[in-house]
């Protein structure tokens, strides 16, 4: 395996729609890394509400993300953070933020910001990704592109298993017909109904569906991405790759800041 030829598997679908569990069960099996683009924009979330800005107000969220610092480390095939130093993970399915988190990622500029060190982070190595917008937007040219989807009801169900008071309904409207990178079925993206199936079924139906891993697409692809400059409300102050073996035993820094004028 090299650093400029890596596979990313794109994994789409609603909430609750089981895409989580999968995209984690997969990328264990198959020894990638796996990337939860929806705790990106959570993380995101809880700090704006910790800060005290009003998410439904895109100009506020736009100024304060400018001066908000993300720091993600990827490290034993698994993404963590850091937002202004403060480690998000304990707090960013409370029912506030999953409250909050549509109106926070329908800003463009929140969507660009993240999409550029999701897309940054394919340089580490093999990813599975999981989110709204991965195969139609983030990586459009990946050829393993899967939706994921369930019934409405059976989704709510799980949610309430979860303990969470998640309006499913609600989500799916704001996320399908936000402007910036709406959810939708991506073209040639596989559709997979998980309504009626165990975790088990979909991730073996999916493992019959990749056949070979190819990795020309996609690295053409990020090589064309990785010339474009960083949107102006990040800065790039630390890029580190280190590689031991094989990628579950490498380490990988992006540090992106504020710019504060």
């Amino acid at each position: 395996m090299t650093t400029s030829a890596h596979s990313v598997i794109a994994i789409d679908g609603p909430a609750a729609s089981g895409k989580s569990s999968v995209a984690r069960a997969l990328a264990a099996e198959l020894e990638f890394a796996h990337i939860d683009t929806g705790s990106m924009y959570r993380a995101l979330t809880w700090r704006l509400l910790e800060l005290g800005v009003d998410t439904k107000d895109p100009e506020q969220v736009k100024n304060a993300l400018s001066e908000i610092q993300i720091d993600t480390e990827i490290g034993d095939g698994r993404l963590v953070q850091r937002l202004d130093g403060h480690d998000p993970i304990a707090f960013i399915k409370e029912d506030k933020v999953s409250g909050a988190v549509s109106e926070v990622a329908a800003v463009p500029e929140v969507r660009e910001c993240l999409v550029g060190l999701q897309r940054q982070l394919l340089i580490s190595g093999n990813l599975v990704m999981e989110g709204r917008d991965i195969g139609s937007h983030v990586f459009p040219e990946t050829p393993y592109k899967f939706y994921m989807d369930a019934d409405a009801e059976v989704r709510a169900q799980r949610r309430a298993a979860e303990g969470s008071v998640e309006q499913i309904a609600t989500r799916d409207k704001q996320d399908s017909t936000r402007k910036a990178a709406p959810l939708a079925v991506a073209e040639g993206a596989q559709v997979i109904d998980t309504t009626y199936l165990s975790l088990e079924e979909v991730v073996a139906e999916v493992r019959s569906r990749l056949g070979d891993l190819s990795t020309q697409e996609v690295s053409t692809f990020f090589s064309q991405e990785r010339n474009r400059k960083p949107h102006p409300c990040l800065l790039f102050t630390a890029l580190v790759i280190r590689f031991s073996g094989v990628w579950q035993k490498g380490f990988f820094i992006t540090k992106f800041s504020g710019v504060r004028t």
